[in-house]
């Protein structure tokens, strides 16, 4: 008699050398499948399958939702230490990932990020005999933590 094995194909990548997945594995794999959206409907769904997009990396998404005009619209930033700009293949990517989950009726645009420079102009009374080049380069410093870590609560 011949003896049946159940087989699981690993949809994931093998690890230390083994190419199976546990069933603890599996079901923690199902289990997380399930919290995906499989239909986007709310900025956060769109947010998620931006995110999830195979083969880019991304650092930040803005999604606006427009009811008036029954569309979507969202800019995507690819990370970058410079000022990205995602290429047509990326965005190619991005409309074929959101295309399978978005309603139907609903029409969705990427859009490029835009960026906007911000200038300071400071002044300051200072008590005591400061050199002002001291000053400058801590406000500097000051301003530029600052914004990183808004920028970082923000993704």
């Amino acid at each position: 008699m011949k003896e049946e094995l159940i087989t699981f194909v690993s949809i994931g990548n093998g690890e230390q050398g083994t190419s199976y997945e546990s069933t603890k594995v599996l079901s923690e794999a199902f289990a997380s499948s399930l919290k995906k959206a499989s239909i986007a409907v709310t900025a956060q769904d769109y947010e998620a399958l931006v995110h999830d997009t195979p083969g880019l990396c991304i650092e930040g998404v803005k999604v606006t939702i427009c009811p008036d005009e029954n569309a979507v619209k969202i800019a995507v930033k690819p990370r970058s230490n410079q000022k990205p700009l995602l290429s047509h293949l990326s965005l190619g990517e991005i409309q074929k990932n959101i295309e399978k989950s978005r309603l139907i009726t609903t029409r969705v645009m990427i859009v490029q990020p835009r960026y906007i420079p911000i200038h300071f102009k400071v002044k300051l009374q200072v008590k005591e005999q400061i050199r002002q080049e001291g000053i400058r380069q801590q406000l500097t410093q000051f301003f530029m933590h600052f914004f990183e870590e808004r920028r970082q609560t923000h993704e």
